[in-house]
């Protein structure tokens, strides 16, 4: 029975010996785990962090790869030195005294992918696999007037979905940021209002800025944006903007210059769901079956947009 006192997020956790927290989209996306996995490690669980990468991972070397489409990043591994955020946070995670591996999976389709979490899921003994996402892009169901940047997201939502783990969820990180990329938020809410209706949402939480959890994922991120200095994560650095307790048009990269940001409270909290709840209530999560690439993904997620009827947003009426 849900309780007021215990937040729906870890109360389907509770169960959960091994937990593995992956990023959906790419990028810095795994950053988003950080709050939850030091919480959940504070609390004895084992967690194992991975990410959708957008690196190069193709120019690793041999003894870096777990297994196929699996690389195992340590603060050690050698790579491309401008962009590797995996291997930012593996040597974050390092500085701190917590286990410092971060898997890394290549832009792969759905089929590849899952095979690529399913093999972590046996080798390391997972019950839980929990998708984080920054921004809500995941939630789009695929008719609503903009998807944001769907295929990374979807992706990793169809691959987890057909895994049989007991416990499967998606968290959310940065509520408003993809207005950058077309998402309508007021579709976003409705969306959230008929998981809810579904029993498929567990509830929004707030991370206090002046946490533990919140401290180590603001430190976490200025790492990061340090060892990416030409492509710093322009979502995380809102959210940890926000996480402290900033507002308004505030602006912690270059790259947000010429643009008016809305950094608010909302994107300090995390909205989570039942993974295959989720995927139910998409309507073309199935056509990405049996891909191998992500441009099959991207041409099928065309495809389908091309021919549904799309939902007429509403501007946010408060």
């Amino acid at each position: 029975m849900p309780s007021l006192a215990v937040p729906p997020l870890f109360a389907a956790l509770e169960s959960a010996r091994t937990v593995l927290i992956a990023g959906a989209g790419g990028g810095f996306d795994v950053y988003a785990a950080i709050p939850l996995a030091v919480a959940l490690r504070d609390a004895g669980r084992t967690v194992h962090l991975a990410n959708l990468s957008f690196t190069r991972l193709e120019t690793l070397d041999l003894d870096a790869w777990a297994a196929q489409h699996v690389a195992a990043v340590t603060p050690d591994t050698a790579g491309l030195d401008e962009y590797f955020p995996e291997r930012a946070l593996a040597r974050w995670l390092a500085a701190n005294d917590q286990p410092c591996t971060v898997y890394a999976f290549p832009q792969v389709g759905v089929e590849p992918l899952r095979d690529a979490y399913r093999h972590l899921v046996d080798v390391l003994g997972v019950d839980a696999v929990v998708l984080v996402d920054g921004g809500t892009d995941i939630l789009m169901r695929g008719d609503e007037a903009g998807l944001g940047t769907p295929v990374e997201d979807m992706t990793s939502l169809a691959a987890v979905a057909g895994l049989d783990v007991p416990v499967k969820l998606v968290v959310c990180l940065g509520f408003g940021i993809d207005a950058y990329h077309g998402v309508n938020h007021t579709q976003v809410l409705e969306n959230i209002a008929a998981l809810d209706r579904d029993g498929a949402y567990l509830g929004a939480l707030s991370i206090p800025g002046d946490s533990r959890e919140a401290r180590l994922y603001r430190e976490a991120v200025a790492y990061g944006q340090a060892a990416t200095p030409l492509r710093p994560s322009i979502v995380h650095g809102q959210i940890a903007a926000a996480i402290r307790g900033a507002d308004g048009d505030v602006h912690v990269t270059r790259r947000t210059r010429g643009s008016t940001l809305f950094v608010n409270p909302l994107m300090a909290i995390y909205f989570s769901f039942d993974l295959d709840g989720l995927a139910r209530r998409s309507l073309y999560l199935d056509r990405l079956e049996h891909t191998v690439g992500m441009r099959q993904v991207a041409s099928r997620i065309e495809e389908f947009r091309d021919e549904v009827e799309r939902r007429t947003p509403r501007a946010f009426p408060h």
